[in-house]
């Protein structure tokens, strides 16, 4: 993709004037050892000066604007994950600039509060009410979180893997009462309904809910488009997958999640759950691009934030760790699902909102996929499979 031609004279304004922002970027990246314009084929190739004045002012922000834009590329597209890999490793958040930037995002964030219902519609609103084809297309099986590769050989059977692990973490029997809470588009609530059980899974999303109703219904679960807080019913049962990253920022927000969690369920009541974790506590969990473009408010935790802050309500009986290689072939195959020439043409036509100012909406997409895959590729987060029982 080339860049937009907003204007010639705003880009000779930034190839002449932008000596500044453009010197300090090359001396950051060349201190880390991420030299611009390298002969490797995962090498950053500016083609439009904008570039350093993105990535000057708004540090990892504006480096994936930056790319949406057009104004940078790989030497080889396909290896920009390796790029972010090393970029990642080479520990250059941890520069001056990026400290700064990192510093006025988190206020930015702090300044948020509390996760309000509101806060929690809104991410539904961005995100999850988009068209339902492009995440047909995108996800396969419909299942947005991360499978299970240890022996399968397809997103299908990795999905059906995870669900069969969660389930028997959840030790699924015909008398439980189960609330899934954020239930996506309703794989799961259908696999474990037929494991036994009745469930009634959540989901604040419209799109979501509108989807698993037309494909997945059955008389062992109650679809419901809602915050699982609005749900007063107890439950011997709780799961979700995924589901905790999105309570918010800040531990008083995981805190939270877990007495919700826990009014809802009876004594010795179990909840089970699939989480995004963070193996590096110096590392930036939360992307401002992610944020901003995807996930509004997504926040990744490391086990010893969600232990403490489960504490008060929970005991933990089980963690089971699984290898970030997981994560990055699922996410590899969602990238390879809308990048493909066939789908690529047939989501040009179905989903043409995603291709309107430049492709933009569809490159952020690809944006985000990649940032994450790479996260998991430099070993900074991995998943993670957690059985508490309510005290």
């Amino acid at each position: 993709m080339k860049a937009r031609k907003d204007s010639f004279f705003v880009w000779l304004f930034h190839a002449f004037f932008g000596f500044i922002p453009r010197l300090t970027v090359h001396f950051v990246f060349r201190k880390y050892k991420m030299k611009i314009g390298w002969i490797y084929k995962f090498s950053p190739i500016v083609m439009d000066p904008r570039f350093y004045y993105q990535v000057f002012f708004r540090g990892s922000l504006g480096l994936g604007d930056a790319w949406v834009k057009g104004y940078w590329d790989t030497k080889d597209p396909k290896s920009r994950d390796i790029f972010y890999v090393c970029l990642i490793k080479s520990e250059i958040d941890k520069s001056i600039i990026a400290k700064i930037g990192s510093a006025v995002f988190s206020l930015k964030m702090w300044l948020g509060g509390k996760q309000t219902r509101a806060q929690a519609r809104k991410v539904a609103q961005v995100h999850y009410n988009d068209n339902p084809r492009f995440f047909e297309t995108m996800l396969g099986p419909m299942v947005y979180t991360s499978g299970l590769w240890e022996k399968a050989q397809t997103l299908e059977d990795a999905q059906l893997d995870k669900c069969l692990a969660l389930a028997r973490l959840l030790d699924v029997q015909n008398s439980d009462n189960i609330i899934e809470i954020g239930c996506g588009y309703g794989y799961f609530a259908k696999y474990i309904s037929q494991m036994g059980g009745h469930i009634v899974a959540v989901s604040n999303s419209k799109g979501h809910i509108n989807y698993a109703i037309e494909n997945f219904r059955s008389e062992r679960i109650n679809f419901q488009c809602s915050d699982f807080r609005d749900i007063e019913q107890l439950f011997n049962k709780a799961v979700s997958v995924e589901m905790i990253d999105a309570t918010g920022p800040g531990e008083k927000n995981l805190e939270d999640h877990f007495y919700d969690v826990a009014k809802r369920l009876y004594l010795e009541g179990i909840y089970v759950f699939q989480t995004i974790i963070m193996l590096d506590s110096g590392y930036a969990t939360i992307d401002p691009f992610m944020e901003k473009h995807i996930f509004p408010r997504n926040k990744v935790h490391s086990i010893a934030q969600i232990t403490k802050a489960c504490e008060q309500y929970f005991v933990v009986e089980e963690i089971r760790y699984t290898h970030p290689e997981n994560y990055a072939k699922t996410l590899q195959v969602w990238i390879d699902n809308i990048s493909n020439p066939e789908s690529l043409a047939l989501l040009k036509v179905e989903c043409p909102e995603y291709f309107t100012k430049g492709e933009k909406k569809y490159r952020e997409y690809l944006e985000y996929l990649t940032r994450a895959k790479a996260g998991f590729l430099a070993g900074k987060t991995a998943l993670a499979h957690i059985k508490l029982r309510k005290r």
